[in-house]
This record gives structure tokens, C-alpha cells and sequence, in this order.
């Protein structure tokens, strides 16, 4: 061996930066993060879709509505005109719900779709 050669000490730097010798941890964490990042966008895709574009379904209890209006007819607690005219409210009511909102007969859902109140 000669002068100008010498063997590393253990405890002396090697000449490395510590960024280097950290670059197998880094290339390790890459893709961890690459999946956490796919995720984070996809739960974001998914709340923008249910907001926004995804159609509502929402019951009316019509048959309800009918007996209700039928019954106070007859009994001459409303006049027709009062009848008709709180069919135009719960038509507008429907109407102010956005193209985005299924209305269905109560009657015809069997499962847990919020209902329109008629009050």
C-alpha cells in the first residue's frame, strides 16, 4: 500500500451525503406515497360526484296526500279552491328540487329513501 492510499476508519465520513445514503429509503416511500395520492384524489372524485352530478331518490307519499285532500273535501273542512291551491304548492315544491332529484310514490319504495314532507 502506499502513502496517498489510506483505509477508511469506520467512524469517518465516507464522502457521502447523507442524502445519499438516505436515497434507498426515498425510492422505498415513493410509491407508498404514489398509492396515498391516488387514494386522497379518488375519495375527492367520489365527493365531488355524490354533491354534484349523482341523482337523488326521494319518496312522496301521494296516496296519503289524496286521501288526506278527499277526506277534508267531503267533510267541508276546505273548499276545492283550497285543495287546488295546496296542489300547487306541493307541485312547486317538487318542481324546486332540481333535475338531479327522482321523485317516487312512497307506496312503490320498499327500502329507506327519504321522504318529501307534505306539511
Amino acid at each position: 500500500m502506499s502513502e496517498n492510499e489510506k483505509t477508511p476508519i469506520p467512524n469517518e465520513p465516507t464522502g457521502k451525503s447523507l442524502n445519499a445514503e438516505l436515497a434507498p429509503l426515498g425510492q422505498l416511500l415513493q410509491p407508498v406515497v404514489k398509492v396515498l395520492q391516488i387514494i386522497a384524489l379518488i375519495a375527492v372524485c367520489l365527493v365531488v360526484y355524490h354533491r354534484y352530478f349523482a341523482p337523488k331518490v326521494v319518496t312522496l307519499d301521494l296516496l296519503r296526500f289524496n286521501q288526506e285532500q278527499e277526506t277534508r273535501l267531503t267533510e267541508g273542512k276546505i273548499t276545492e279552491e283550497q285543495a287546488l291551491e295546496r296542489l300547487a304548492i306541493i307541485t312547486n315544491r317538487l318542481n324546486e328540487l332540481g333535475e338531479r332529484v327522482v321523485v317516487i310514490r312512497k307506496d312503490m319504495v320498499i327500502g329507506n329513501a327519504p321522504e318529501i314532507p307534505l306539511e
